[in-house]
């Protein structure tokens, strides 16, 4: 007799391998999901293809400390995922701000059973679970589950007791169903364990991306003499790598009408700016964009970290940016202290050379002017004994134009006309420029000002800007004094058409000391005393000027009255 030896039945231990092998895919899946979505998804298509069922959905109430999220996932692969605001108000399959939930959870919140159940054919089993009947009515109603029969349910607990829900929906019940409960018991811990361990993970994996950001803009604000440009730039460089999609991430930063981006840049699809804030004012901003549309997270696709980076990054830059102006209002004060100090110093040296200086000049002048109106002298001492006259003069010149900066003397005022003032001034230069090869032209307004002022001053303004110009024309030109009146100011202007004044120095004429002429030629105090003088009456000095194109410099002073034309009258005002 022959016996059989009965086959050992090897179902069980398939169904085991079967489970075993799901749970380590959902556990596997933590390490490779760069997203939510992604997370979530992998979860349920594990579901499915292990228990059969042709609608999966997952329900979490603390995805994170803000927001809760619903997934529904079927078997043909349509897949939904929605981040919704905790509001404890909300009404079933309603968000926090009242609007409906496109896919409501196949059992609402408020009908959450606390342990595993299963609704079948209108009846919920064990049939002492709550909500039974509403449960039920749900179910009839919902607008995925027309052709369902049967919904299994798996309570959750990521982080405390109900804080989450598994629901499995078939359209017709097969063997495959009879196990079903038992493997998502068994799948439901390691779910637990794989979306906690991903938040964890993830909160990690920001963090660290997070820190290398802060230490890389350490580095770049800590020189600091580093241009402002520089750092901008290093910033935008910096910050893609530290969001989620950072394949897909472009930066920009807008400050001062410029704008800085990072390298590869792309059009912005979905973007998280931050403001920059200056000195209490909006500068501009700081931009990080994705280029292809992202899933949604906590601020779109952009996460709750992400915003807090964001955010120190541009009060950072806005530091920055406030240290560097503080840096040059610094220099500027410190320009102005030195001026200051200097022209003490100047005061001092002064006095010196007035009292060491001034008596012998005189004398040196006085006898000078005596021996050259002797009679019978030889041209050759004629015209040494003129050099030592215009040495002479420009020597005592220089000794008053210091004088002017050391003791500030209160001008006497008194009525001064414009018109005669510039041709009295012209007068003593037509020698000179005949003698230069320039071209002295006037061109004097019919109506006579009259200004108050201190006459000296005024013929040392004119004085000086004449001469100021002549030296600037070394090889000839045009000299053109005019005479104006707009509004209530009156003023002249003189023009030359030497070789103008170069954009980087125009802002410098006025400073004490700042000459661009040869050693000996000039002592850079002529425009600077013009300036003050200008000032101190209450009136103001424009220069317009490009290299190669001549130079205006118009002087503008505030009018007493204005003289009518002889015959007329005097209109005074």
């Amino acid at each position: 007799m022959i016996r059989t030896q009965s086959q050992p039945n090897n179902k069980p231990a398939l169904l085991e391998n079967r489970t075993l092998n799901s749970i380590f895919n959902i556990l596997q899946s933590v390490s490779e999901s760069k997203s939510r979505p992604a997370l979530i998804r992998g979860i349920l298509a594990n579901l499915i293809s292990l228990t059969g069922c042709d609608l999966a959905t997952l329900h979490l109430e603390r995805f994170n400390d803000t927001e809760r999220c619903h997934a529904v996932l079927d078997r043909t692969g349509n897949f939904i995922f929605q981040n919704i605001a905790n509001n404890e108000n909300s009404a079933p399959g309603e968000d926090a701000t009242g609007e409906t939930v496109s896919t409501p959870c196949l059992v609402p919140k408020g009908m959450w059973p606390l342990q595993p159940c299963l609704w079948k054919h209108g009846k919920v089993q064990p049939d002492d679970a709550p909500f039974g009947d509403q449960w039920s009515n749900w179910v009839e109603g919902h607008p995925l589950l027309k052709d369902i029969e049967a919904i299994l349910v798996q309570p959750l607990a990521c982080r405390r007791e109900a804080d989450g829900l598994i629901a499995l929906a078939y359209g017709r019940l097969d063997q495959a169903a009879a196990y079903a409960q038992a493997w998502v018991a068994q799948h439901a811990r390691a779910i637990e364990l794989a979306i906690r361990n991903w938040q964890n993970l993830t909160a990690m994996t920001e963090r660290v991306k997070e820190l290398s950001c802060l230490y890389g803009l350490a580095q770049l604000m800590d020189p600091p003499d580093r241009a402002v440009e520089e750092v901008l730039q290093g910033v935008v460089e910096l910050l893609p790598s530290a969001w989620l999609h950072a394949q897909d991430a472009s930066a920009r930063i807008e400050y001062d009408g410029k704008e800085y981006f990072s390298a590869g840049r792309r059009s912005s699809v979905q973007a998280q700016s931050a403001v920059l804030t200056v000195n209490g004012k909006r500068s501009g901003i700081v931009e990080v964009s994705y280029s292809e549309e992202k899933p949604e997270l906590d601020e779109g696709p952009f996460l709750a970290e992400e915003r807090v980076l964001l955010d120190n990054v541009a009060r950072q830059v806005a530091q920055r940016i406030e240290r560097h102006l503080y840096e040059i209002e610094k220099k500027q004060i410190m320009d102005k202290l030195r001026r200051a100090d200097r022209m003490a110093m100047m005061g001092q040296l002064a006095a010196t050379v007035a009292h060491e200086i001034n008596e012998p000049l005189t004398s040196i002048l006085g006898y000078a002017q005596l021996a050259a109106k002797s009679p019978g002298l030889p041209s050759q001492a004629s015209d040494d004994l003129d050099k030592v006259v215009s040495i002479s003069l420009h020597l005592r010149e220089i000794v008053r134009k210091t004088l002017h900066f050391s003791r500030r003397m209160p001008p006497k005022a008194n009525k001064v006309e414009l018109n005669e003032a510039v041709k009295e001034t012209m007068e003593l230069f037509e020698w000179r420029c005949q003698r230069e090869g320039i071209k002295l032209e006037s061109e004097l307004a019919e109506q006579e000002f009259i200004i108050m002022a201190d006459p000296g001053q005024i013929r040392q303004i004119i004085t000086n800007l004449i001469v100021n110009a002549i030296q600037a024309m070394t090889k000839g030109g045009t000299l053109r004094l005019t005479t104006f009146c707009e509004r209530d100011q009156a003023g002249f202007s003189v023009e030359d058409t030497g070789p103008g004044i170069p954009g980087e120095i125009l802002d410098k004429i006025f400073i004490p000391f700042f000459s661009t002429k040869e050693a000996g030629s000039g002592t850079g105090l002529g425009l600077s005393v013009v300036h003050d003088i200008v000032n101190e009456m209450g009136g103001r000095i424009d220069v317009h000027s490009e290299a190669g194109s001549g130079t205006i410099l118009e002087v503008r002073f505030p009018y007493f009255s204005q003289k009518a034309p002889a015959g007329a009258g005097v209109d005074e005002k």
